[in-house]
């Protein structure tokens, strides 16, 4: 097995700080307390975020890098891919663009770690793999297509982009 790349020693680039005020924290309430997590826009007033953040909980809001939150609803959950869909009408924030990646694509993880302040953390694609699991449940055994990457992420960050360079969404 190949040696781990490196993680680039900064992730300030324009492409990346127009990402980072494209990523929300994600709040809701759930029967163990608030729940955090991050997320990003795909469509017009859509956000997709991690099913595990949203799973089981209400009032769920999107929370915006200058402090406004606003109103969410799930519209689409798939526990198997662990991927929401909220609906935010009022969001009024373009969608981050979408790219390839391969083993060295530089980048950066964007989210709120610990739910509280947005963290860019640089990070590089150290691979892929077709990896076998449980669904967010511990139930149903499925196969997902993901990204090994080195970066300092944590709980709170799950829901965020996986940027490159110029911004582009390679993962969540």
């Amino acid at each position: 097995m190949p040696s781990a790349q490196p993680v680039p020693p900064s992730a300030d680039t324009p492409g990346i700080r127009s990402a980072a005020a494209a990523t929300f924290k994600i709040v809701g309430y759930g029967c163990g307390g608030i729940v955090f997590g991050s997320g990003f826009p795909v469509a017009s007033g859509l956000v997709l975020t991690n099913a595990h953040v949203v799973a089981g909980t209400q009032g769920t809001t999107v929370r915006m890098p200058d402090g406004r939150a606003l109103n969410a609803r799930v519209v689409l959950f798939d526990p198997n891919r662990d991927v929401a869909i909220l609906s935010v009408p009022r969001l009024g924030v373009a969608p981050l663009r979408e790219a390839a990646a391969q083993r060295g694509t530089t980048g950066a993880a964007i989210g709120y770690p610990g739910g509280g302040d947005e963290k860019i953390l640089p990070a590089v694609v150290d691979g892929e793999v077709q990896a076998e699991g449980r669904d967010i449940y511990g139930q149903n055994l499925v196969i997902r297509h993901i990204w090994i990457t080195e970066a300092d992420v944590k709980p709170g960050n799950s829901g965020g982009p996986l940027v490159d360079q110029a911004g582009n969404v390679l993962g969540v």
